[in-house]
């Protein structure tokens, strides 16, 4: 984190988060201790539950996609 050591925790979400990139995210953070809301095509929370729960939401679906 550039030097900056924080201890806070914050929810995270990530939205295609069942691809590889999405699994990355979800390995990153959840290694660092924060909790993670995966969510994929047709599993996981919905986005309104995600977007209201979540201090950072990732979006991680191919720029076609998007």
């Amino acid at each position: 984190m550039n030097g900056i050591e924080s201890t806070e925790k914050f929810r995270v979400g990530i939205i295609g988060g069942t691809g590889g990139m999405g699994r990355w995210f979800a390995g990153f953070f959840i290694q660092e201790g924060h909790p993670v809301l995966v969510s994929g095509r047709s599993r996981g929370p919905s986005l309104p539950e995600i977007a209201g729960t979540c201090s950072v939401v990732i979006v991680s679906v191919p720029i076609g996609v998007t």
